[in-house]
């Protein structure tokens, strides 16, 4: 990839390997519903969101497949918004809309 801007492809694959190698002890901090922080490192990140990536292909889910998600923005959802791609499914994020 000599010449061009990035030395390795642009996708959430490698975003997910790059956070794990070099950011392993880094850590993520979501805040739950009810105020508390949930605290873990980008290296426990990285074994959830593969064992995710695991029981999305045991309940079927295929390359190509869409998954739509409906989350609070949370630990969880930040799993899931990487586990689905990088499992080759589609991610469709849904929200509710309150007038």
């Amino acid at each position: 990839m000599n010449g061009l801007m990035m030395n390795m492809p642009l996708s959430l694959t490698s975003l997910l390997k790059r956070t794990k190698q070099n950011y392993p002890e880094k850590e993520i901090v979501s805040y739950l519903a009810n105020n508390t922080a949930y605290r873990y490192k980008n290296k426990d990140f990285y074994k959830r969101t593969l064992r995710l990536m695991s029981v999305l292909r045991k309940l079927g889910i295929k390359e190509g497949d869409r998954v739509a998600t409906f989350a609070w923005n949370s630990f969880r959802h930040y799993e899931l918004y990487f586990a689905i791609p990088c499992s080759g499914a589609v991610l469709h994020t849904l929200e509710l809309l309150v007038n």
